[in-house]
């Protein structure tokens, strides 16, 4: 998964990648097969849209350089819509029980779901 990038420059070694896998993976888990390549190619492409919005953020600041700022702006601006929705779902699963809680407390009502729902 080559890209403009990376053509030039590999700094994302496959056997250091799968190193790291192996050293993360929990005992009694293995590293299967090439998972390396695709791991590289998903964080190639999570560099490349993190940086190309740090280099907008950099020019909407009429910046000449590149700073830590940028992008921590831009890790913000991807990542906060994800954290957002986490959010939100801890958010209803907390209600989704205190509901269920307040229901059963009702004899008439019985809110308790089966496992299919």
């Amino acid at each position: 998964m080559d890209n403009e990038l990376t053509e030039n420059h590999d700094p994302i070694k496959h056997t250091t990648l799968r190193k790291l896998m192996k050293e993360n993976a929990p005992n009694g888990l293995n590293v299967e097969g090439d998972l390396e390549h695709v791991m590289k190619g998903h964080l190639e492409n999570a560099f490349q849209e993190i940086w190309k919005v740090s280099i907008e953020k950099t020019k909407q600041r009429d910046g000449h350089k590149i700073r830590e700022e940028d992008l921590r702006a831009a890790l913000n601006e991807i990542f906060n819509p994800y954290t957002t929705m986490e959010e939100v779902v801890t958010m209803m699963d907390e209600y989704h029980m205190e509901l269920n809680k307040k229901a059963n407390e009702f004899p008439l009502i019985n809110m308790e779901t089966s496992e299919d729902e």
